[in-house]
């Protein structure tokens, strides 16, 4: 009863409670069983409930998202049927201007939607033993023009040689941040150190661009919160479902001497 109290605690659900007599601890047993089940079947209806909220939200803001660039395009179509039916004159001019738009527009679209479609077909990890060292080296040749200028600078103090991980998943996580980070400015220069700490590997990327916006601080990883022109603001919340799916923690803060962070801890 002990163990399962302890276990109930640090969040498994899983193991029954036996007793092996009739009487007043087999019906204790029974009781704490059942209190286990009713418990695992409202945290499945949470979580579920939390799923559908969630994806209710995406569904608001693409629709939003795609809004945007839509107007533009209907502007330019309407400037480009009135010139012709108008015969208005330079219709030369305005078929290069109003086509230009529409296909900024379009790719902004596409953009956008690429990027939902990644989001939704986000796979479960596949966590096995990896080579820290591996992930760190990969994701240096990905951006050597970067390293190589100064911009970029990855360094390993963990002490660990493997780690269970998904590696594609944590090399996409790190693509992702330093992305988020090189482009807050031209002059930013961008940060990862991964180190230990108790039983988590921790990575932290820090830039020294102008810090994270108040409403990005504000959103809590909410999808399509951005500040970049065409940017979706899924970047962060798609490396916010990687960690969460490694069962670790992520959180975004400002430095007091400028420029942003991002702390990552994952527990092995």
């Amino acid at each position: 009863m002990i163990d399962a109290t302890k276990k109930v605690s640090d969040g498994d659900l899983s193991t029954p409670v036996m007793a092996f007599q009739e009487g007043e601890f087999s019906q204790l047993a029974d009781s704490f069983t059942a209190m286990k089940s009713k418990l695992q079947k409202t945290l499945d209806d949470l979580s579920t409930t939390e799923k559908i909220a969630a994806w209710k939200e995406i569904g608001q803001k693409i629709a939003h998202e795609v809004k945007n660039p839509l107007t533009p395009i209907a502007i330019s179509v309407d400037d480009l049927r009135r010139s012709y039916y108008e015969k208005l004159p330079d219709f030369d001019k305005t078929i290069d201007e109003t086509t230009t738009v529409i296909k900024v527009e379009i790719s902004r679209l596409i953009k956008l939607l690429d990027q939902f479609v990644k989001f939704a077909r986000m796979e479960p990890p596949k966590i096995v033993e990896t080579e820290i060292n591996n992930i760190i080296e990969e994701t240096k040749l990905l951006y050597h023009h970067e390293i190589n200028s100064g911009k970029l600078k990855i360094q390993n103090n963990s002490q660990r040689v493997k780690a269970k991980l998904d590696s594609e998943k944590i090399k996409q996580l790190l693509i992702n941040l330093i992305k988020n980070g090189l482009e807050s400015s031209p002059e930013t220069k961008v940060k990862v150190l991964f180190f230990d700490s108790n039983d988590n590997l921790n990575i932290c990327i820090d830039d020294t661009g102008s810090g994270f916006p108040k409403e990005i601080l504000d959103s809590h990883f909410k999808p399509y919160a951005s500040t970049k022109k065409g940017g979706s603001g899924l970047g962060l919340v798609i490396s916010a479902r990687i960690v969460h799916d490694h069962g670790g923690m992520i959180k975004i803060i400002n430095k007091e001497e400028g420029g942003g962070r991002v702390e990552i801890s994952l527990p092995l």
